[in-house]
């Protein structure tokens, strides 16, 4: 676009998709602020084929038998702990019994837990 004088297209290109890939950075922003802890044993995501149950960041610690469940969002007000809610039952139930006897809880994070 740049090479033919498409500056104004890039400009809606960029408006378009900035919501979706800053929200993605600030998903890898706090997966890797998780790992450089330490304190988890498995870091990872979770979502269904049919992709309505995504969950952000799935946090588990098998030595003290805790995971966290937690959604990422740029605006705090847009985190539903309700919806994390029913996401995470979804996750649980497909994992099965691998997480039966662990301390299961719900975050939400956003750009001001920066």
């Amino acid at each position: 676009m740049l090479e033919i004088g498409g500056y104004e297209q890039l400009r809606e290109v960029i408006v378009r998709d900035y919501p979706m890939f800053s929200g993605k950075m600030l998903e890898r922003y706090f997966r890797t602020k998780f790992v450089e802890q330490k304190s988890f044993t498995r870091i990872g995501g979770y979502w269904d084929r049919r992709g309505e149950n995504e969950i952000d960041l799935v946090l588990v610690n098998e030595l003290d038998k805790t995971a966290e469940i937690i959604e990422v969002k740029r605006n705090r007000a847009k985190i539903d702990m309700d919806k994390l809610n029913e996401k995470s039952l979804h996750f649980r139930k497909v994992v099965g019994r691998d997480l039966d006897n662990y301390k299961i809880s719900l975050r939400g994070l956003s750009m001001e837990d920066i």
